[in-house]
Formats: C-alpha cells, sequence, structure tokens
C-alpha cells in the first residue's frame, strides 16, 4: 500500500509539475 501511495504522490507532483510548466510558458508569452 505505501509503494502505491507513493507512486500516485510521484505522479501528482509530476502533474502539477506539468501544469505549473505550461502556466509559466503562458504568463511568458
Amino acid at each position: 500500500m505505501d509503494v502505491l501511495q507513493r507512486r500516485s504522490a510521484k505522479q501528482m507532483a509530476k502533474i502539477t509539475l506539468d501544469e505549473f510548466v505550461l502556466y509559466t510558458k503562458e504568463s511568458s508569452s
């Protein structure tokens, strides 16, 4: 269960990072 939770957290973090990058790109242009 701990491993699954860790994997989920990593995926969530990745999505958040991607969204942050997109947001930064939009703000930049």
